[in-house]
C-alpha cells in the first residue's frame, strides 16, 4: 500500500527527530491523555501517534497491543497531510481504507477520528486519534472534546521539548562548565526559549550572577542587585521554609538539590518554578553553586486541566464518577466518620429527551445539578455519575438529617423544569447505603450497596427511596448466577422450544401450537421461564433469547411444512424490548421471508402489561405492521392487568386469551364465572377469537364450549413437548388440523 506525503516532509522529519521523543519509554502524562480520550469518546482504542519516515510509532496507545505499524497502513499518515481533523465514519465505505489490513484484520477498525499534532507554527508531527470497531458518527461536542485533548497533548509535547532542553543544559553545566561560559550568549537564547535562567552563587563572597533569562523570569530590571534574603522573600509559605531547609541540608552535605514551588515575581505575579543546583567543590569545601531556574507555570496549568477533565462533569460542573470514587476512597481509608451515600436515577428523563430533544435534556440535567447543590448544602459532595444519574456523599450524616435530605431531594426534583415554554416533569429513585464510622470500608462495596437499593426503589414504582439491606445482596448473587447460567445455556445451545397444542373446542381439532421456552440444565432437568426470569428481565439477554425464539420457531415451522406436517400455526411470545425496537416488525417479516414461510404460520402473543408499558406507540406500530402482513396478534393474559375497552378497540389484536387463573376458578365461585363469561361475550361481540388457557378438566372444557369460547389449550389437551414428540401427537391424532388455524 502507498501513503500520501505532505509537501513539507523533509522539514517535518527533521522537526520530529529534533524532538527526541521517538522510542522513548511510556509516560503517565501521555498515557493519561489517551485513556481520557478513550473514556470521553466511549471508544475501545485511542492513541498518540508520530509518523517517522517508514513507520507509525505510538507514544501512547490504549486498546491496541502494538507500539508501531508500517507507515503505509497508518490512518494518521493521511491525517498529517491536512490542518483539519480527519474523520472516517465507516472505513468499509471509504476507498482509501476499506482494504487496509487494520480494517480487514485486528483491530478491525471501522471508525477513525484523528487531529494533527504540531508545535507552534511547525509541521504536523503526528496525531491524537480515537478508533472504534463499529461504524459511528461524531458529534460537534465530541469533536470539541477531542480538540481540547489535542491542546493538552501539544502542551505535553512542548513540555517534552523543553524538558529535553533542560536535561541537555543540566548535563552541560555538570560536565562542560567551561564550555558553558564560553557559549554564554547561546545559553541565553536557549533559556529564553525554554523560559529558563542560569545562575551562580560564589559561596565565599556571597555574590550572585544571573543571566538575562533569570532577570526576565523574575520580572526584574537587569541592573537589580541580587541577594539571598531578597530571593527568599519572593517565595510564599510554606515554600519559603521548605526551600531554606533544602538549601541548608544540601550545603551541609555539599550536594546538588532540586526544588519545585510557587514564587512571586517582583511585580507580584505568581509563578510555578523549578530550581536546579549543582555544586563546585575544592577538595571537600563547597566553593560555588550554579544551576538553572525554569518557569513551569504552563506545565502546572496543563496538568491541572488534565486533572479537572478527569474528575469533573463537563455539562453540570459537578464532580463525576471518578471524583465520587476518590471522595469515597479518602473517607473509606479513615473509617472514622459516619457516611451516607445516595445514588439517584431520574425517572422520566428519557421521555424528555425523546419529546423535546437532547438540548432540553441537557438543560434539565444542569438545573437538577443546581437544585441538588442547593438542597444538599456545602457539607455534602454532589456528583453526576452517569447520563441521568447523580450521587450525594454526606460525611457526618445523622439519621434524622439524612431523611430530611432525602425528602428535600425528592421534593426538589419533582418541581417542573421550564424549557422554551414547556414544563418538564421529573421524579427520581434513590438508593441509600451507609457506614457508621466504626471502621474502614471499600468504596466499591458502598457504591454497589447504594446501586442495589436504587434498583429496588425503581422496581417498587420509582419516585421513592430505599435503604440497602443484606437481602438485596443475596438476591443480586442469585440473579447473577441465573444470568451466568442463561448466557452459558445460550452459548451451549441448551435453550429449547417446547410446543403446547391449541385445539378447536367445538370438535377438538388441532389448530396450532404455542412455543414455550425451556432451559435444559447440564444434568438434563428442564426449567420453565419462572426459573430464569432474571434473564428475561435483562435487556441484553432478553433480546438474545427473543431472537433465538423467533429463529427456532420459524425454522421448526419450515421443517414441518417441508415434511408435510399439518401443524397449523406456531404462536411465539414477544418481550417489551423487542416490540419497542422501531424495526422489529420488519425484522420478523424478513426472517419469515428468508425461510420462505407464509406469514400466517407464525402468530405472536403480547401480554396486557406490554401493551400498557412505556413507548406504547412504538409497540402498537410494530403490531399493526405485523397484522397488516398477515401475522396474527393475540392479547395474552387478558383480564389480569389494567386494559380497558378502549385498549381493545385501539390495539391491533385478532385474539384475546383468557388467563389460566380465571379458568382455574370455574366451578369454585361466581366471580371467575362472571369474568370468563364477560371476556368470551366481549370477544365474540368484537369479532375476536377467544382462547382459554390452562384447561385441565373435562368440566372446564364443556363449560367453555357451551358459553361460546372458540379455542383452548392446557394439560387436558397436551403438555408442552419437544418438537419431535409434538409432531408424533399430530401423526397419531385422528382429527385434522382446523381451518381456523
Amino acid at each position: 500500500m502507498s501513503f500520501p506525503l505532505p509537501p513539507d516532509e523533509t522539514e517535518r522529519l527533521a522537526a520530529l527527530r529534533a524532538l527526541q521523543i521517538l522510542d522513548t519509554a511510556p509516560t503517565r502524562d501521555f498515557d493519561g491523555i489517551v485513556r481520557l480520550a478513550r473514556d470521553l469518546m466511549d471508544v475501545p482504542i485511542a492513541a498518540i501517534s508520530l509518523l517517522d519516515q517508514h513507520r507509525q510509532w505510538f507514544k501512547a496507545v490504549e486498546g491496541f497491543d502494538c507500539r508501531q505499524t508500517p507507515r503505509d497502513i497508518a490512518f494518521c499518515a493521511h491525517t498529517i497531510c491536512s490542518p483539519e481533523p480527519l474523520i472516517v465514519p465507516d472505513t468499509a465505505e471509504d476507498g482509501r481504507f476499506r482494504d487496509n489490513p487494520l480494517v480487514q484484520g485486528a483491530p478491525h477498525i471501522r471508525f477513525y477520528a484523528g487531529i494533527p499534532l504540531k508545535l507552534g507554527d511547525g509541521p504536523n508531527l503526528g496525531s491524537l486519534c480515537v478508533i472504534d470497531t463499529k461504524p459511528r458518527s461524531m458529534t460537534e461536542q465530541e469533536l470539541v472534546r477531542l480538540e481540547n485533548l489535542k491542546e493538552i497533548a501539544v502542551g505535553l509535547l512542548s513540555n517534552h521539548a523543553r524538558s529535553m532542553q533542560t536535561s541537555q543544559q543540566e548535563r552541560t553545566i555538570k560536565d562542560q562548565e567551561q564550555l558553558l561560559w564560553k557559549n554564554h550568549r547561546l545559553l541565553e537564547s536557549a533559556c529564553e526559549l525554554g523560559k529558563l535562567g542560569a545562575w551562580e552563587h560564589d559561596i565565599a563572597t556571597g555574590q550572585f550572577r544571573w543571566t538575562r533569562g533569570m532577570f526576565s523570569l523574575h520580572e526584574m530590571a537587569s541592573d537589580t542587585e541580587c541577594n539571598i534574603t531578597a530571593q527568599f522573600n519572593l517565595y510564599p509559605e510554606p515554600e519559603r521554609t521548605r526551600l531554606r531547609t533544602l538549601i541548608s541540608e544540601a550545603d551541609r552535605a555539599r550536594r546538588p538539590y532540586r526544588f519545585e514551588g510557587r514564587m512571586y515575581t517582583i511585580k507580584g505575579n505568581l509563578k510555578w518554578v523549578r530550581l536546579v543546583s549543582e555544586v563546585e567543590l575544592d577538595g571537600s569545601r563547597l566553593v560555588r553553586r550554579y544551576g538553572l531556574k525554569q518557569d513551569i507555570t504552563e506545565e502546572k496549568l496543563l496538568l491541572e486541566r488534565v486533572k479537572n477533565l478527569a474528575s469533573s462533569d463537563e455539562l453540570t460542573g459537578l464532580g463525576n464518577r471518578r471524583a465520587t470514587r476518590w471522595a469515597l476512597t479518602r473517607l473509606g481509608k479513615s473509617g472514622l466518620t459516619p457516611i451516607a451515600l445516595l445514588t439517584l436515577d431520574l425517572d422520566g428523563f428519557k421521555e424528555i429527551n425523546d419529546t423535546h430533544g437532547h438540548a432540553a435534556g441537557d438543560s434539565c440535567l444542569r438545573r437538577i445539578g443546581q437544585r441538588l447543590k442547593a438542597v444538599a448544602g456545602p457539607e455534602v459532595v454532589v456528583a453526576r455519575t452517569g447520563g441521568d444519574e447523580f450521587a450525594l456523599i454526606w460525611a457526618g450524616a445523622d439519621e434524622a438529617g439524612l431523611e430530611r435530605l432525602i425528602e428535600s431531594v425528592l421534593k426538589a426534583i419533582r418541581k417542573p423544569v421550564a424549557w422554551r415554554g414547556h414544563s418538564c416533569y421529573l421524579s427520581c429513585s434513590i438508593g441509600v447505603a451507609t457506614r457508621d464510622g466504626n471502621g474502614c470500608f471499600a468504596p466499591d462495596e458502598l457504591l454497589q450497596e447504594a446501586d442495589l437499593a436504587l434498583y429496588e426503589a425503581k422496581r417498587e414504582g420509582k419516585n421513592c427511596w430505599r435503604r440497602f439491606r443484606s437481602e438485596l445482596q443475596a438476591a443480586t448473587i442469585e440473579r447473577k448466577a441465573i444470568l451466568k447460567s442463561a448466557r452459558k445455556g445460550l452459548s451451549q445451545s441448551r435453550f429449547k422450544l417446547f410446543f403446547q397444542p391449541k385445539v378447536l373446542l367445538s370438535n377438538g381439532a388441532h389448530c396450532g401450537f404455542e412455543a414455550l421456552l425451556r432451559l435444559v440444565t447440564e444434568d438434563g432437568a428442564i426449567l420453565a421461564p419462572g426459573a430464569f426470569s432474571a434473564a428475561l428481565d435483562d435487556r441484553s439477554l432478553s433480546r438474545s433469547l427473543g431472537d433465538f425464539v423467533i429463529e427456532a420457531a420459524v425454522k421448526q415451522a419450515r421443517t414441518w411444512r417441508d415434511a408435510g406436517v399439518t401443524f397449523g400455526h406456531i404462536a411465539i411470545n414477544l418481550s417489551a424490548s423487542q416490540l419497542r425496537s422501531p424495526g422489529f416488525a420488519q425484522h420478523l417479516l424478513d426472517r419469515l421471508d428468508a425461510h420462505g414461510l407464509p406469514h400466517r404460520h407464525i402468530s405472536v402473543e403480547v401480554t396486557e402489561g406490554i401493551f400498557l408499558s412505556s413507548r406504547a406507540d412504538a409497540i402498537t406500530a410494530n403490531c399493526r405492521a405485523l397484522r397488516e402482513a398477515d401475522v396474527s396478534i393475540a392479547f395474552d393474559d387478558f383480564g389480569t392487568g389494567y386494559a380497558s375497552l378502549t385498549h381493545l378497540r385501539d390495539f391491533p389484536v385478532d385474539t384475546i386469551k383468557i388467563d389460566r387463573s380465571f379458568v382455574a376458578g370455574l366451578g369454585k365461585g361466581k366471580c371467575s364465572l362472571a369474568i370468563v363469561n364477560a371476556i368470551i361475550g366481549l370477544g365474540n361481540n368484537l369479532g375476536l377469537d377467544v382462547v382459554a388457557e390452562g384447561v385441565e378438566t373435562q368440566a372446564q372444557r364443556e363449560y367453555l364450549a357451551a358459553v361460546g369460547c372458540h379455542f383452548a389449550q392446557g394439560f387436558l389437551f397436551g403438555r408442552p413437548l419437544p418438537a419431535e414428540d409434538a409432531e408424533r401427537t399430530l401423526v397419531r391424532s385422528p382429527r385434522a388440523v382446523s381451518d381456523a388455524a
